[in-house]
């Protein structure tokens, strides 16, 4: 057992003698608390079993609760019985009685069963509030033994007490049958100690010491820092309070209320306060009537300030008040409300979740676990586990396999002090966690956790993405390149090169103009100098290539500067334009040939309209030559003038009146009335027009003019007026309606020439198969067949510039009847070997370009080929069938094909062809994309060129299935 000399945890005290028996006053349960808990504590640390009688205001549970916060192992000490809270109201209290033998018996075996429990003894806080019946002598003759007690035992007791319960008379009492005293006086805690106590243990003791003992008893009540008073009840002649007339009050009074103490006692409450609030009449009315205490705080309006009051009764009809000013206390309290009402809703709404941390030591003093005092919801939602799952329990009791690198990490900051930031896959939450962790005060941690794994998931996707873009720019047609702060090729792609001619290793390390001409170099210093000052723009070049010839490009310039602003180079996407420089080159040959013409044109109208100035005959005259009118049209005043040539045009007897709008909307051709009133219509709005329309003339003539108008508007933005000219275009419309027939004449001929050749080469092909057959040494019929397969790809192409001579487009196939053309003469050719083979053909007319129709004409010609050759070894009736039909036509109409994999990640496609047999299919072990078949090669390489997709099935023969698209040039 310790020494009798022990730490009372309060620091107005300090250490006390052992067997220790003092008090506390207190009004508010924070008054309770500031003594409960360091008390407590230290009685903890001391080894000694703590029993706290709890005050009726305050529950064992809701006492259990009020420590958690402090005591964060209450539970773990209330199982092992170092720590027992009991109600008073459970604390021999039967039927409103209090058995003071029992409860002394039974503190003196708690104590014998501390000591025996190996404990260092027993420390009692005691709150037994004036019991409802028995006397209070009685009270105080428990309060004698329980000193007794505790002076004969390795005990400790602290009894506190309810200033709103006890009067001034009783609260002297109580001090005198204790060691001391704690009461708080102007927000501070003092020790008084009592003079009372030797005096009721020696009762030889004079009247004069006494005496004495009441007087200093009587300056502790004069001390309060509470206002006291005593008053008694004013009733009507009903027993209704009416008020009350103050008979003592203390010193107090007067720094609470204002009122001067000598002004005070002997006065009413109405006299002194006329608009007093009838609620304290009837509060003080009540307690002093019914002995029923009252405890509570209000706003006295009268004086403007909030009072905690303690109010009993004295004797019927007397009572007793005790109050403090507590405004300045309210204040501080509403402003700490707000200040806690900001900090909890910024902790309850905060995304990022938060958690409040006790560290847990071992014997060394090294953090091991963690334990939860708090948390906000969205800590709750980054781990994906409730709040009472997780308070007053620790980390490893949660979660045992919690990340070691995290624990590591709040080890670290445990003892340094220093806080840490890192991220973790959470095992336990499934997500990517970015964790601050920091030490608010020693022995605490505080977590800041935030979902990052949509982060994660971006970095992931960025990273993929730039993988693709990788690829995409190694792949991409145009050519790139990235070029240094000093215009050095620092990347190039494969295409660039490519369009130079040069390998990617020959550009690397060169300058730009190193690829120009030298009258182009300095102009390709100069866009390099607008890269520097971020200047980006597009523009035509010509490079040179490795072999001379000219490279003209489209260049696409991007500046590059770092997060400073410093310029680190540029990136170019280069277009080649080559092909479009050529055609320009030759258009612009054509138009010099054009504009000599519109020169001379010109020439003739400039001759005219100097002549038109002369007189208004020239000007008839050249109107006439150059076939056109003019007029104009008042628009509010409806009239109109046309120029002779306009008659002219519109077949109208100049003997006639100029025409109104409507008449002249009337030889406008039906179908195009409305497109001119629509430009008619534009020009109301300030929207000069020019189009070409089709008239019918009054002698029922068609003829094709070009029409330019203007309105005219006055200063207040009105139409007032529109005029314009009418050319007769109708020779030059024919005149280019005949070239185009020439032109078409012109292609249907080389189509036609090319078939012509094509059937030529074909029958080279084919008196060179007949010359091999005859040859001894070639006498084999697999060059034979080489020729005849090659000679029928011919024929493929043949067909088809036949079947566009034959047409009436120049540039599209129908390509049904094509096919069946081209199947006959499969047919013929293969027949002869294939007698018992047939052929159905399930066409849907589709009309396709040159660019399609010509590989996929190969493709039909070598896919029945095949089937002729292998799928029929043995004679029997077997054939062959070809579906050709559009896509959306299949899906109106029945089941589209079902596509593999590798075809449905390709776009959509417009046509569907399918080219099946019956016959023995080709072997499983053959992968047709890669076989040594010339015949399948060239399948997988035009597929691959009209961008279509191809399957093959194998059950019940062999079915090639093709989607593809109309290739647009």
């Amino acid at each position: 057992m310790k020494s009798d000399a022990g730490n009372s945890g309060i620091y107005i005290i300090g250490n006390v003698p052992g067997r220790a028996h003092f008090c506390q006053f207190y009004l508010a349960k924070e008054d309770l608390m500031d003594i409960v808990i360091p008390y407590l504590r230290a009685g903890l640390e001391n080894n000694e079993i703590c029993i706290w009688i709890t005050p009726w205001s305050l529950e064992a549970a809701d006492a259990q609760e009020a420590l958690r916060v402090d005591f964060p192992d209450i539970d773990t000490l209330l199982r092992k019985g170092q720590l027992e809270l009991i109600s008073c109201a459970s604390w021999y209290v039967k039927d409103g009685v209090f058995d003071s033998q029992r409860a002394l018996k039974d503190l003196a075996e708690r104590i014998d069963r501390s000591l025996a429990s190996g404990y260092n003894g027993l420390r009692l806080l005691e709150d037994i509030c004036l019991p409802g019946k028995g006397s209070w002598s009685d009270f105080i003759d428990y309060e004698k033994k329980v000193d007794t007690a505790i002076r004969r035992s390795p005990a400790t007791a602290l009894c506190t007490y309810s200033l709103a319960i006890y009067s001034a008379a009783e609260v002297l009492d109580i001090v005198a049958s204790h060691r001391f005293a704690l009461i708080k006086r102007e927000g501070k805690w003092e020790q008084i100690e009592s003079t009372g106590q030797e005096n009721l243990t020696d009762c030889g003791r004079t009247e004069q010491s006494l005496q004495e003992t009441r007087e200093k008893d009587r300056r502790l009540f004069e001390a309060m820092q509470e206002a006291f008073f005593i008053a008694d009840i004013i009733t009507d002649e009903t027993g209704k309070p009416v008020d009350y007339l103050i008979v003592e009050a203390n010193q107090a009074i007067e720094a609470q209320t204002g009122v001067p103490l000598e002004k005070f006692i002997g006065s009413t409450a109405l006299g002194m306060y006329p608009g007093l609030d009838p609620f304290w009449v009837q509060t003080y009315g009540a307690v002093a009537l019914t002995g029923k205490p009252a405890h509570f705080t209000y706003y006295a309006d009268v004086q403007g300030r909030h009072y905690e009051v303690s109010a009993y009764q004295v004797r019927p009809g007397r009572f007793a008040a005790i109050f403090l000013n507590i405004t300045g206390r309210k204040q501080a309290e509403e402003a700490l409300l707000k200040s806690e009402e900001r900090y909890r809703m910024l902790f309850t709404n905060m995304t990022d979740g938060f958690g409040f941390l006790e560290v847990i030591y071992d014997r060394d003093g090294e953090p091991y676990d963690y334990r939860y005092l708090e948390i906000n919801p969205s800590f709750e939602l980054n781990l994906g586990i409730k709040n009472e799952q997780l308070l007053g329990r620790t980390i490893l009791e949660v979660f045992p396999d919690v990340s070691p690198i995290a624990m590591e990490k709040y080890r670290e900051v445990s003892l340094s002090g220093r806080s840490a930031h890192f991220e973790i896959f959470s095992q336990i939450a499934h997500k990517y966690l970015d964790i601050y962790v920091f030490s608010p005060e020693k022995g605490k941690l505080a977590l800041i956790l935030r979902d990052i794994t949509e982060r994660k998931r971006m970095e992931n996707e960025l990273q993929e993405s730039e993988e693709k873009y990788r690829n995409l720019v190694e792949t991409a047609s145009e050519g790139i390149w990235m070029a240094d702060a000093e215009a050095r090729a620092v990347y190039v792609n494969k295409s660039l090169a490519e369009m130079l001619g040069y390998t990617q290793d020959e550009i690397i390390g060169k300058f730009a103009w190193d690829f120009a001409d030298d009258e182009d170099k300095p102009v390709v210093r100069k866009y390099f100098e607008k890269k520097r000052q971020g200047i980006d723009e597009s523009y035509e070049f010509k490079f040179i290539r490795k072999d001379g010839s000219p490279f003209w490009t489209i260049i696409s310039s991007k500046s590059l500067f770092d997060k400073a602003g410093k310029f680190t180079g540029s990136m170019g996407m280069l277009t080649d334009i080559t092909g479009r420089k050529e055609a320009e080159s030759r258009l612009e040959k054509a138009c010099d040939n054009l504009e000599k013409l519109v020169e001379a044109r010109t020439a003739e109208l400039e001759k005219a309209y100097t002549s038109l100035k002369e007189s208004e005959k020239r000007l008839a005259e050249a109107q006439k030559m150059a076939h056109i009118g003019h007029w104009e049209w008042g628009i509010a005043t409806e009239d109109s003038y046309w120029s002779d040539e306009l008659y002219r045009i519109f077949g109208r007897d100049r003997k006639e009146p100029y025409p109104t709008y409507q008449e002249f909307l009337n030889y406008i051709h039906p179908d195009d009335r409305d497109y001119v009133k629509s430009a008619a219509n534009r020009a109301m709005n300030g929207e000069p027009y020019s189009i070409d329309y089709r008239i019918i003339s009054s002698d029922g003539e068609e003829r094709t003019v070009h029409m330019q108008s203007q309105v005219i508007f006055d200063e207040n933005n009105t139409p007032v007026r529109i005029k314009g000219i009418v050319q007769d275009i109708t020779d030059r419309k024919q005149t280019e309606e005949a070239l185009a027939k020439l032109e078409k004449i012109r292609i249907k001929e080389i189509h036609h020439r090319i078939k012509n050749n094509l059937q030529v080469i074909s029958s080279l092909l084919d008196l060179q198969a007949e010359t091999f057959s005859q040859l001894e040494t070639c006498k084999t019929p697999e060059v034979v067949e080489a020729f005849m397969e090659s000679q029928n790809r011919v024929i493929s192409m043949a067909l088809i510039h036949e079947e566009l001579y034959k047409g009436d487009k120049i540039d599209t196939l129908g390509f049904a009847a094509y096919l069946r053309k081209l199947t006959e003469d499969l047919f013929s050719s293969y027949k002869p070997r294939n007698k018992d083979i047939s052929l159905k053909l399930d066409l849907e007319q589709v009309y396709l370009g040159m660019d399609t129709a010509i590989p996929l004409g190969i493709i039909i010609n070598e896919l029945v080929s095949n089937s002729f050759k292998h799928a029929f070894p043995d004679s029997r009736n077997d054939g062959i069938r070809i579906n050709l039909s559009r896509t959306k036509a299949l899906a109106a109409g029945k089941e589209i094909p079902d596509r593999n994999r590798e075809c449905t990640e390709k776009d959509n496609f417009d046509y569907i062809l399918e080219v099946s047999d019956n016959g023995k299919g080709i072997p499983e072990e053959i992968n047709f994309k890669n076989t040594d078949s010339l015949g399948l090669q060239l399948v997988n390489i035009l597929v691959e060129q009209i961008d279509g997709c191809i399957k093959l099935k194998r059950d019940h023969g062999t079915k090639f299935t093709i989607w593809f698209n109309d290739i647009e040039v």
